[in-house]
């Protein structure tokens, strides 16, 4: 099995562009709306169902540094200006702490930290593809692409 796989993964040739590599490539050029800003995944909105043992909670705000007070609020402000978040005006009984981290290139990292609230989702139940399924489907492929719908 495994001198089988070795064959298959031998077979595939891979090449790497970056996304301003590819700033001639037509099929960028065909479908430059796409690949322009932020970008927006236009899909049906996703309901996240509940245990019914749920229990609400509010964490605390976490500190945030002096000196990162105002990037933060600058790349909060952003992010509303995008439509990424929103202002809550009403109460809520669920609500995660801001995490903010430093990216490579020194910008902010927003996230927030639902470990809580994990706890309670209904996972849904789906088998994951093997490896070979996953090959299997790519056979006779010519173009890969990484999308990143964060």
């Amino acid at each position: 099995d495994l001198v089988q796989r070795k064959k298959i993964n031998d077979q595939i040739s891979v090449e790497v562009h970056s996304i301003e590599s590819l700033e001639n490539n037509a099929i960028v050029a065909k479908y430059k709306d796409v690949f322009n800003g932020i970008g927006k995944v236009n899909c049906k909105p996703f309901h996240i169902q509940l245990r019914e043992d749920a229990t609400p909670r509010i964490d605390g705000t976490r500190k945030v540094p002096f000196a990162l007070y105002k990037p933060l609020r600058e790349e909060l402000q952003r992010m509303e200006n995008l439509g990424i978040i929103e202002k809550v005006s009403v109460p809520t009984d669920w609500v995660n702490s801001l995490v903010i981290t430093k990216k490579k290139n020194n910008k902010l990292r927003t996230c927030i930290d639902p470990r809580h609230l994990n706890k309670f989702i209904v996972k849904p139940h789906f088998t994951i593809p093997t490896v070979e399924d996953i090959f299997s489907r790519l056979h006779g492929a010519k173009h890969f692409s990484v999308l990143d719908c964060s």
